[in-house]
């Protein structure tokens, strides 16, 4: 196994060799890259940590290197030393080891946990829990799960006995963004960031551990924490984790996530609700388009791809205005195109890249159909061959009626009436949660938490997002409070 450390090198880098080596041997670690983007310490210690190791135990590989890619390519677990929000006095707390596979470092509060969590961002499946046993054992829950290697489950036991099971999930996923907030807590890796406050999701359920852990005489049943890589990348880690069993031992009856938002009139903690279809299936069409090269002098010659591809992106635009129900909604969109080499070379190969983005099974599959004999016909019509491959990503999320309900009692009985507001339209986002609900017919709700923001009022996934760190407050207890009103009915 891979153990990555990050900004290793340094004045206790023997120090922290010795530990690394006795650690490894304990984990089973057989491969150890020390990462550093200062070369000259690099230079100065890590050679001296190599070697050190090199003694200590002659079967173990020991890698200096500044090359994060590689480094974090395969890792297994993930050490970091790089102190959070530019703060001298202030390391990794706690919560931040588990969702970052820290070993052992000092306490904070939760903002300095955020804060860590942000500075440090994991892309996808480099976010791997080393020692999350050890750090949630901590807070107190009953028993730790690693259903994926780069997922962790805790479970929380009531001690008034058996009873339902409620899941809480949150994301733990970075984004390939550039950061450009200018937050002393910015990202520390170049091109990753927390765009979408899934550092925030992790700090909130954790928040809610915490506080479940202290209230486990009050109820009855357990309540199953569930943190999930790569939601922001498809496939998603949400289908893999059902498939490993996470709505299992003990059976999931109910579940529920949130996502932070940005909010126009800077509002903070109030819970966005929706019954019925509340996000987007999301689906991509990758569509090649194989015709015939030939002198741009002689098209008559030739079986132009380019031409044909821009007849088809205009007659895919009748997919949804004359194919899907008015009542119904869908959108389709004709993200990327490429093709042709040369101006004088009619173009014998194009490709385009479509999304699909749809509120219902009817309009989701009457768009799939349409698209593949759309795809047919135009190909006849310019004697090319039309290859479509379907991506498929997210279902609709389907926020249960009775699950809002209760959701809209929790958080009004422990946050107030002003922290709930009903929409009165879905979100056109997709998200993977969805298939906890969906491949498994459990009961579910997904909600929306206004988390304010910053002096531009920015989208999720932009460089510049900024979160009022406040929502934090509100999103742990209104989890918690969930997860009660569930257990007790």
């Amino acid at each position: 196994m891979k153990l990555c450390v990050i900004g290793g090198a340094g004045a206790r880098s023997a120090f922290l060799t010795k530990s690394l080596v006795k650690s490894a041997r304990d984990i089973r670690v057989d491969h150890i890259v020390l990462l550093d983007n200062d070369q000259q310490k690099l230079k100065t210690y890590g050679e001296i940590s190599r070697e050190l190791a090199r003694r200590l135990d002659p079967e173990l590989t020991f890698e200096v290197t500044s090359d994060a890619r590689a480094a974090l390519t395969g890792v297994d677990y993930i050490i970091t030393t790089i102190r959070a929000g530019g703060d001298a006095g202030r390391l990794f707390d706690e919560r931040t080891c588990l969702a970052h596979g820290v070993l052992g470092q000092e306490t904070t509060g939760a903002g300095g946990f955020a804060m860590a969590i942000r500075s440090v961002p994991t892309l996808v499946y480099y976010c791997t829990l080393a020692r999350e046993v050890a750090n949630l054992e901590k807070m107190g829950v009953d028993e730790i799960q690693q259903p994926l290697p780069t997922a962790v489950v805790a479970l929380i036991h009531g001690k008034k006995g058996p009873g339902k099971c409620v899941a809480l999930r949150a994301d733990i996923d970075a984004l390939p963004v550039h950061e450009e907030t200018g937050l002393p807590f910015a990202s520390e890796t170049e091109g990753i960031m927390h765009a979408c406050g899934h550092d925030l999701h992790t700090t909130m359920l954790l928040g809610a551990a915490k506080t479940l852990c202290r209230l486990r005489d009050s109820f009855a049943g357990t309540v199953k924490l569930i943190f999930e890589p790569s939601e922001d990348l498809m496939p998603g880690g949400a289908r893999k984790l059902v498939a490993a069993g996470v709505m299992e031992n003990p059976h999931v009856d109910a579940i529920f996530g949130q996502h932070v938002c940005p909010s126009e009139n800077d509002t903070v903690g109030r819970m966005q609700l929706y019954k019925g279809y509340f996000t987007s299936a999301v689906d991509l069409f990758h569509i090649a388009v194989h015709g015939k090269s030939g002198h741009g002098a002689a098209p008559h010659t030739a079986h132009d791809a380019i031409a044909c591809a821009g007849y088809l992106i205009t007659v895919l635009q009748t997919v949804v205005s004359r194919r899907i129900d008015p009542m119904d909604s869908a959108v389709l969109t004709v993200g990327t195109v490429s093709g042709g080499d040369a101006v004088n070379i009619t173009a014998g190969e194009a490709r385009m890249v479509a999304v699909l983005r749809s509120f219902s099974d009817t309009a989701r599959d009457t768009a799939i159909e349409e698209v593949n004999r759309i795809c047919k016909g135009i190909g006849i019509a310019f004697n090319c061959d039309i290859e479509v491959q379907l991506e498929e990503g997210y279902a609709l999320q389907y926020n249960d009626g009775a699950m809002i309900d209760l959701v809209d009692r929790a958080v009004t009985k422990e946050l107030g009436a002003d922290k709930v507001i009903h929409l009165d339209r879905p979100f056109t986002g997709s998200e993977d949660f969805s298939f906890f609900g969906k491949l498994t017919n459990t009961p579910s709700a997904f909600m929306m938490i206004d988390a304010g923001r910053g002096e531009e009022l920015v989208s999720l996934h932009n460089g510049k997002i900024v979160f009022n760190e406040d929502v934090m407050k509100s999103g742990a207890a209104g989890l918690t409070a969930i997860a009660l009103e569930y257990l007790s009915k």
